[in-house]
């Protein structure tokens, strides 16, 4: 709602005789009554099957976000950083994943 209009109601309900505590309140239109909640109708059954998982859910918990720990993912990033500097002599680039280590091994190897 556009700030003038609310000014104009604060004051307009200050100049009424009202307290600054009313004349907010009904600048802010908290006075009004509000709809009542209407309830709603349950989702149809091909619906409720879309949503049965959350859309980020990326571990299968069934809650959103989150990831494997390292140990329960499959891939042992420890092994393949010694192996990456075994053949090269450096230690690799400690951001790099399963996936870029294995593709500098690679590259490594020739």
């Amino acid at each position: 709602m556009n700030a003038s209009i609310i000014r104009q109601r604060f004051l307009a309900a200050l100049e009424a005789g009202a307290s600054i505590a009313e004349a907010t309140r009904l600048a802010n239109d908290l006075s009004r009554t509000r709809r009542a909640p209407v309830d709603l109708p349950p989702p149809p059954q091909s619906l409720k099957d879309k949503l049965s998982s959350h859309p980020l859910d990326h571990d299968g918990d069934g809650n959103p976000g989150g990831s494997l720990p390292a140990d329960k993912r499959g891939d042992d990033v420890a092994s393949l950083r010694a192996e990456y500097e075994a053949l090269t002599g450096k230690a690799p680039d400690r951001r790099w994943g399963e996936s870029r280590l294995k593709k500098e091994i690679k590259k490594a190897k020739g």
